[in-house]
């Protein structure tokens, strides 16, 4: 029978909340955390290693190192040990969690998994990584930390999957889905293990989270993480869509809220989240679903998250000005709207010319075109000059 040798993961992005815009929506990390300590624990498993990024920020406050404190101490009563690299958004000298005993820095150190050799690479940039990669001994494992052209069609990536020509299997954070796959690095098949985020970090990222856990004969199981509960809309194309979704609303809610407390979720976690996307044609009849929103979660007295989002959005086509944030606080609907920026913009200290525009914008269709001549009506009133003077 084999044996768990690892337990392993990345993305944890542990903070204080999951958003810096919506505060009630937080706990998230720290309860994926506790469970993949708790699998760790409960099976005996040698090691547990992060792949990067165990901190949301480079400058962070109290909370995550106290969620990481409490989870690292408990393993003083087994003989399990933290082996970690930084990643792109928590790279420290020396590094953050370096300080507990039970965890052990792995940058450009290789070391033993049982009948296995593994190789740390923390984060490097794209001028850093060619010759880091070049320089490494082989391994059977490379644990790192980089955006790869081939796994990620958007973002910035660091390098290609064709420098790694010392390891057999790689395990790589910062790409926030789980997956395995097997790419030629033009000298052989490279296996690929990305665990993804551990929670949701974005709206528009799997709801799913796993972690992997590594046996001593070579196999990796895949593990799923209970989660914050994410009921996806199905793309509402026409008003009878809104309809039975509206209809069907209520139900979901209480579904969701009741299965994630018979699971024992934690109580920052319990408040399910809403999202999907409709096409722009209904750009008013989606104001029912808002109202009905609303309604419920006044109604039940319960907290809820909704978020909402034209096909194919942009700044040009988007009926309510600029940008949309579409999120349910507090058990209330607050729209990035007119409404909801000038009220941001008034509590701040913008002066009324900033305000001006914000308004000008929101209610434009056009809104390049409202903001040269909202520009040129400026410069004319304040320097007395027209912008064709300038330019």
């Amino acid at each position: 029978m084999s044996t768990p040798l690892a337990v392993m993961f990345a993305d944890a992005h542990v903070d204080s909340h999951t958003w810096a815009a919506i505060p009630t929506l937080c706990g998230d990390s720290a309860f994926s955390l506790r469970q993949i300590f708790d699998f760790a624990i409960k099976n005996n498993v040698p090691y547990i290693i992060s792949a990067g990024d165990q901190f949301d920020s480079q400058k962070c406050k109290s909370y995550p190192y106290a969620i990481w404190n409490e989870q690292l101490d408990r393993l003083r009563k087994t003989n399990s040990k933290f082996l970690f690299i930084d990643g792109n958004h928590d790279w420290d000298n020396p590094p953050k969690l370096a300080f507990h005993d039970r965890a052990i820095y792995i940058d450009s150190k290789i070391f033993q998994l049982g009948p296995f050799t593994a190789y740390g690479l923390s984060y490097k940039s794209s001028a850093e990584l060619a010759e880091a990669l070049a320089s490494m001994p082989s391994a059977d494992w490379l644990i790192c930390h980089q955006g790869w052209k081939e796994i990620q069609r958007f973002g910035a990536t660091q390098g290609s999957i064709t420098q790694i020509q010392k390891a057999k299997k790689v395990l790589t954070g910062d790409y926030h889905k789980n997956f395995t796959k097997i790419i030629d690095n033009g000298s052989y098949p490279l296996e690929i293990f990305s665990p993804g985020s551990i929670a949701l970090q974005d709206i528009s990222e799997p709801a799913d989270k796993y972690f992997f856990v590594l046996y001593d004969d070579g196999t990796v199981q895949r593990v799923p993480l209970r989660t914050r509960i994410v009921i996806d809309v199905s793309n509402l194309q026409e008003t009878k869509d809104v309809i039975n979704f509206v209809n069907s609303l209520g139900e979901k809610l209480t579904q969701a809220i009741n299965t994630a407390k018979a699971l024992g979720y934690p109580q920052t976690v319990i408040a399910p989240i809403v999202r999907g996307y409709y096409d722009r044609s209904l750009s008013e009849t989606i104001r029912v679903i808002y109202d009905k929103f609303s309604e419920i979660t006044k109604e039940k007295g319960i907290l809820c998250y909704l978020f909402l989002r034209e096909y194919n959005s942009s700044p040009k086509a988007c009926p309510h000005g600029v940008f949309e944030l579409n999120t349910a606080i507090d058990g209330s609907i607050v729209l990035a709207t007119e409404e909801f920026l000038l009220q941001r913009l008034e509590k701040s200290e913008a002066d009324k010319d900033t305000i001006s525009l914000a308004e000008t914008l929101l209610h434009s269709e056009e809104p390049r075109e409202a903001f040269k001549l909202w520009r040129k009506n400026f410069l004319k009133k304040t320097c007395g000059i027209s912008s064709e003077e300038i330019f």
